[in-house]
């Protein structure tokens, strides 16, 4: 039962926290590249709490309490990351492209935010719909219902939330970037898998290289006494001769 309970709760906690630093990783790289480059930011208070709520806040509630006794694998640390950096890194790259149209277009800051907000919901979904994975009745529950929810308050709460009727210019760049959703998380996560396995393969070959080592090493050290009983006998012989040669003498 206590191993169990463990399991449970590391494997929780990782699905969580990856929810979690998914927004995390945006905001710091975006802050990041803000001070090199002017631009606005792209989100409203208001529009962060509707993405916080409907793909960290209640899933990630909703996932920690669930059963779960799958084996424990890898590090800690490293399997979050592995699962929130492509989300993190996709959302980035999306809005950054987001932020390149609205300026090359002239587009108002409302359209942007509002822009902004849908994609950023898009690949909210796309990362819950991966942590959800296996799926079972309840995830997929969980997740139609937060689909749901992030369509009912866009629909009903649209104006308090500061979101903004798209023109022809702007359905255009959301549709255009809403197909880029998954072909870019799956690129992200193809790459950094390619990163993780050629540092594998990079430690797998040092490792080989340091038992090659050791063991040559090794070997020289059990040659050392063989070489130096045969320079012994050698020694012997040469002083044998010698003796033998002043015998005659």
């Amino acid at each position: 039962a206590v191993v169990a309970e463990g399991r449970r709760v590391i494997n929780n906690i990782q699905r969580s926290a990856s929810l979690f630093l998914v927004k995390n990783i945006f905001s710091f790289l975006l802050t990041f590249i803000s001070l090199f480059i002017t631009m606005p930011y792209p989100l409203q208070p208001l529009q962060l709490s509707l993405l916080s709520m409907v793909t960290i806040g209640i899933p990630s509630f909703i996932l920690a309490l669930e059963p779960n006794h799958e084996m424990v694998h890898g590090k800690f640390i490293q399997n979050v990351l592995r699962a929130a950096l492509p989300g993190g890194l996709s959302d980035l790259l999306l809005i950054l492209g987001i932020e390149a149209f609205v300026f090359a277009f002239e587009l108002p800051i409302g359209t942007l935010t509002t822009l902004t907000t849908l994609l950023l919901l898009a690949v909210g979904m796309a990362v819950l719909w991966d942590v959800c994975k296996p799926f079972t009745v309840a995830h997929g529950v969980l997740w139609g219902g937060m689909l749901i929810l992030a369509g009912a308050a866009i629909a009903l709460l649209g104006g308090f939330l500061g979101l903004e009727h798209l023109d022809m210019r702007g359905m255009l760049i959301l549709i255009v970037f809403l197909l880029l959703v998954v072909q870019t998380l799956h690129s992200m996560e193809r790459g950094l898998a390619a990163v993780g396995d050629a540092r594998h393969i990079d430690r797998r070959v040092l490792h080989d290289g340091r038992d090659e080592h050791e063991t040559g090493h090794k070997a020289d050290n059990d040659r050392r006494p063989e070489r130096a009983g045969r320079g012994n006998e050698r020694l012997t012989h040469r002083i044998a001769r010698l003796r033998g040669g002043r015998d005659e003498r």
